[in-house]
């Protein structure tokens, strides 16, 4: 065995992985710089809606501004549910970026989701909106939905 071309054959194989790796690790940061954005624009927009739906001073009549300022929060409930909005969609987006690097840890997350015998931690409706999850035709919401626009126009007595 030549030792000159196992070394070759090393840095070959070496090269080849980062040459494949780089330009999907480039495209990864890319995506989240693009997804840090728009997540944040996101997070402002529904921040200034709910000011503008004067919901800080609902907030304030059912006691959450209180409840907030004896736990130590400076921050109104309209920040509170914008800063859930944005780490809400944000943990999609890493999410997706480590699939787009074919990391096996991304995929756990949706694996884990299910229990056995097709039983499921997450609702479907919440599963689906959270790209989960496909949702069943027999979900409670569907099954609803359905029902209502089956029995309409029927009497019920």
């Amino acid at each position: 065995m030549n030792p000159v071309v196992t070394v070759t054959g090393f840095w070959d194989a070496f090269v080849t992985k980062i040459a494949v790796f780089l330009p999907n690790f480039l495209f990864s940061v890319a995506l989240i710089v693009v997804g840090w954005t728009l997540c944040n624009i996101i997070k402002r927009i529904v921040v200034r809606v709910l000011r503008v739906c004067q919901f800080d001073t609902l907030a304030d009549r059912a006691g959450i501004k209180q409840a907030l300022e004896r736990g130590g929060i400076k921050q109104t409930a309209s920040d509170i549910v914008g800063l859930l909005v944005f780490w809400f969609l944000f943990l999609i987006v890493i999410v997706t970026t480590l699939e787009t690097l074919n990391l096996s840890g991304a995929t756990v997350l949706k694996d884990q989701v299910e229990i056995k015998d097709g039983e499921s931690i997450i609702p479907d409706p919440i599963g689906a909106m959270l790209g989960l999850k496909q949702p069943k035709n027999d979900s409670l919401l569907f099954r609803d939905s359905t029902a209502s626009i089956e029995n309409r126009g029927r009497r019920v007595s």
